[in-house]
């Protein structure tokens, strides 16, 4: 009682949706892939489509990561920990001094 049985064909469709969004695809666009996996004798460009635009979503995001970590070394490195918040180098350029 209130378990549920659930097809080989249903782990693997979650399966592919776990992996799919371990990879940062949205849930919409994991929509529109299992669409496209419904119909298996159409072209592939669509779903390459879908993925470069991932590729490059990640790529734009990862540029966005490193500029933020550089700038954090930046100021980090400014403070060496031992003054009084009121002078902190970090907390100033948090500010925009």
């Amino acid at each position: 009682m209130g378990y549920r049985q659930f097809t080989q064909e249903h782990l693997k469709r979650l399966a592919f949706i776990k992996r799919s969004q371990e990879l940062g695809f949205t849930l919409q666009e994991i929509h529109e892939l299992l669409s496209l996996k419904a119909t298996p004798k159409r072209s592939s460009l669509k779903v390459k489509a879908l993925t470069e635009e991932k590729i490059d979503s990640i790529s734009l995001k990862i540029r966005d990561l490193q500029r933020m970590k550089k700038s954090l070394i930046k100021i980090n490195e400014s403070c060496d920990g031992h003054c009084e918040t009121g002078d902190c180098p970090i907390l100033h350029a948090l500010d925009g001094e």
